[in-house]
């Protein structure tokens, strides 16, 4: 039965696509001698780079090579763009609205974190695992000076202000990448609706309204809220949620490919797309790694990355309501003990600070 699906994956593209923050000269200053009058200058724009050491100088001292990368978040961001064009935290004061974002198949993959005073957080970890692309092309990178129309951005007491500004910019050509990831079924399979392991994913009044919408997203009833434990888990403490059928997880899966394959990143004066992609199946964790030659094959469409569902691990099972609200009465009232104990603790030494601050006042 497959677990988790692995893959791997090259970009090709042209120009930087992802930049990093100024703060960034300062490691190359002192890494990359050669290029410091370049990177003198606060108005410098850098990309994102990894950092190798491969070897060193007659002195001792680090030689280092680097590397053009494009970074997880911004793969991931691209890879939901559609879905997710913009941030905005404030859909969680909108019940409607958040319910008819979060019951879809582009959150439950993405995962997400939404959090405001005065209301109860709810977050789902992604059940997607991917790397940074890092350069695999012999491409290297240079330092332009470049210009920007505009008001320039100096003191008002100033007479020299002018309407361009002139900055470093670093550049590249052609460029090809290398990333990896995994898609852990058992984290996709499953929707918290507990804040018993601090990951409530919907908040349970809104239970109906979220299951009618995820059916329809995903085209089959989802079932109602039941408590799960994880199988095999040796601590038995049942979580309420929603487990998905692994036919609606192959769904999701086939969404994530979907997504995958279409990869592509657009800037000003970059790109970068999805140019192969190969998956495997994993059914043993210890022989299918993301390191092993083996059982990869090259995937074209979603169909191909997606299996059926008849080969997908359920990781969960249902606990009888009875025993899970016996073993969480158990739990809640010892937690309750306990902070009872603290809180009388630190009464007493208030308590104690007080008569001491008063007696020193006395005297």
């Amino acid at each position: 039965m497959i677990k988790t699906i692995l893959f791997k994956g090259t970009l090709t593209g042209n120009g930087i696509v992802n930049f990093d923050s100024s703060a960034q000269k300062w490691v190359l200053r002192e890494r990359f001698p050669a290029e410091r009058d370049a990177l003198k200058f606060d108005n410098v724009k850098i990309a994102k780079h990894s950092f190798y050491k491969v070897g060193e100088t007659e002195e001792g001292k680090p030689v280092w090579e680097r590397r053009l990368c494009i970074s997880a978040d911004c793969l991931r961001n691209a890879i939901f763009s559609a879905d997710f064009p913009f941030q905005n935290t404030s859909i969680l004061h909108h019940e409607e609205l958040l319910v008819s974002v979060l019951a879809t198949p582009a959150a439950l993959l993405r995962g997400y974190m939404f959090a405001a005073d005065g209301k109860t957080a709810i977050k789902r970890k992604s059940p997607l695992m991917i790397t940074a692309a890092e350069q695999t092309s012999n491409g290297t990178t240079h330092f332009e000076v470049g210009s920007m129309s505009g008001a320039k951005r100096t003191k008002e007491d100033e007479d020299d202000a002018g309407d361009t500004s002139f900055h470093y910019e670093e550049k590249a050509g052609k460029m090809e990448y290398a990333f990896e990831g995994a898609l852990d079924l058992a984290e996709l399979q499953f929707i918290s609706f507990s804040q018993f392991y601090d990951r409530l994913g919907m908040l349970p009044d809104h239970k109906d309204a979220f299951r009618e919408k995820l059916a329809k997203a995903l085209g089959s009833p989802v079932d109602d809220v039941r408590f799960l434990n994880k199988k095999g888990a040796l601590i038995r403490t049942p979580e309420e949620g929603i487990l998905l059928s692994a036919e609606q997880v192959a769904i999701l899966v086939r969404e994530f490919f979907t997504r995958l394959l279409s990869l592509g990143i657009r800037k000003s004066k970059g790109y970068a797309h999805i140019d192969s992609l190969q998956v495997k199946f994993v059914r043993n964790p210890i022989d299918d790694t993301l390191h092993d030659a083996g059982g990869w094959r090259t995937v074209k469409q979603p169909a191909e990355a997606t299996p059926a569902a008849s080969e997908i691990h359920v990781s969960y099972e249902e606990v009888p309501e009875q025993e899970a609200l016996t073993a969480r009465t158990r739990i809640e009232a010892s937690q309750a003990a306990t902070a009872s104990v603290k809180k009388a603790k630190a009464a007493e030494k208030r308590k104690q600070a007080a008569e001491k601050k008063a007696a020193a006042t006395a005297a």
